[in-house]
């Protein structure tokens, strides 16, 4: 399947508004991408005076943490796309635990 939004543009845009650490060790890219790509992210994040050591793009069959995010990112798509009861009793456990590092700790309710 074709991924309709561009992704060069999306993503650049994205971390232009999303990223807020300024100084980031390594970002890891899931997915073979030409090392232009990784440049030009480098040089967006730059421009925004973020400073990147290392960007790498690599292939969820070689990290298990990319297989776990690729999991959890099909998931929380599939709630949002067509809920069932099963995927929101399961989404119900791990929301608190998707919330917590954005909002700075456990998120209790």
């Amino acid at each position: 399947m074709k991924n309709p939004i561009n992704m060069a543009n999306a993503l650049e845009y994205s971390l232009e508004y999303l990223v807020i650490e300024k100084k980031i060790k390594k970002i890891i890219i899931d997915g073979k991408k030409p090392r232009w790509y990784g440049q030009r992210l480098k040089k967006v994040l730059r421009d925004k005076g973020i400073s990147v050591n290392k960007i790498r793009t690599l292939n969820d069959e070689s990290s298990a943490g990319l297989r776990l995010a690729d999991a959890l990112a099909g998931f929380v798509r599939s709630y949002y796309d067509k809920p069932t009861e099963r995927t929101t009793k399961l989404y119900k456990l791990l929301e608190n635990k998707i919330t917590a590092q954005l909002m700075g700790g456990q998120n209790a309710r």
